[in-house]
């Protein structure tokens, strides 16, 4: 890791998330202000476009003379990370002059620049800079042959596949969006996979399939108190909401719950995989 990228990630860590993303900032005055009502205090559109207009100048000029391609896709992880940073003190410095978006033609407005953050934010966590043997570049000697071999992919662990066949498919009209059920619907079995991959990525018993049964079924009860506590958090979210603003919450309205949302996910995931571990080791018992 280069001097630049370990400055790079102390400045992430010592900066706030932006109000508008950050759960801690979420409470019960707040949900006032997502009500689609103009109070007279927010400020006129055409404002709040000029601001916008503005910071993405600002972010393009910066991200040109950091010679940072447009794409997030083509930055190296370096790269994602100045990205990552840029974005996050634009939007700080954007919610400090103009406040937290209140009116849905403001949400509306800001949230490409919003999402962008988060995608890559999430691809920051995927992708440390740390990385792992395999994935060290060899050196280029002159003169010499060089053998490139793409690294082989891992396959997925049988628990995986495993988990992926329990699942029952969730149609398109399912996917409301109230989250009385709390429930994100998965649309296909590739997503299944990376969420247990995340929980195996994650989880610092990582080796779950190494468990014996007693310890599984304890993880298991663990994780069955942890989601019900979840739940509850989104339940009372969802409730003081909708008591605020006389509708139910929609996908853009979840923003500031990300993080137990994904949380949430993660947890539910995890069951899945011990749900099949369990039944394993029921399943040779019996045997």
């Amino acid at each position: 890791m280069t001097a630049c990228s370990l400055a790079n990630l102390k400045e992430e860590n010592s900066l706030p998330e932006p109000a508008y993303l950050s759960f801690s900032s979420w409470s019960r005055e707040s949900l006032r202000g997502l009500a689609d009502v103009d109070d007279g205090v927010a400020k006129p559109t055409h404002i709040m476009e000029k601001a916008l207009n503005d910071t993405l100048m600002c972010l393009a000029e910066k991200r040109r003379a950091a010679q940072r391609p447009d794409s997030v896709d083509d930055m190296t992880r370096e790269q994602v990370l100045e990205e990552k940073l840029a974005l996050q003190k634009a939007l700080l410095r954007f919610e400090s002059v103009h406040g937290r978006p209140s009116r849905r033609a403001d949400r509306n407005l800001m949230r490409p620049l919003y999402d962008r953050y988060r995608s890559v934010k999430r691809l920051v966590g995927r992708n440390p800079l740390a990385k792992g043997k395999d994935s060290e570049l060899q050196p280029i000697l002159e003169h010499v042959a060089m053998n490139f071999t793409s690294p082989q992919p891992r396959s997925p662990p049988q628990e995986l596949e495993e988990v992926v066949e329990i699942v029952t498919p969730v149609s398109a009209v399912a996917q409301s969006e109230a989250i009385t059920e709390l429930e994100e619907p998965v649309t296909s079995k590739q997503e299944v996979v990376e969420q247990v991959s995340t929980v195996l990525e994650k989880c610092s018993d990582s080796n779950l399939h190494e468990l014996p049964l007693a310890e599984l079924l304890q993880q298991q009860q663990q994780s069955k108190l942890e989601k019900r506590r979840l739940r509850k958090m989104l339940r009372e979210f969802e409730e003081d909401f909708q008591k605020q603003t006389g509708r139910k919450v929609q996908k853009e309205d979840k923003a500031p719950m990300d993080s137990v949302y994904c949380e949430y996910k993660h947890v539910k995931a995890r069951m899945r995989l011990l749900e099949v571990l369990v039944s394993k080791h029921e399943h040779r018992r019996e045997i």
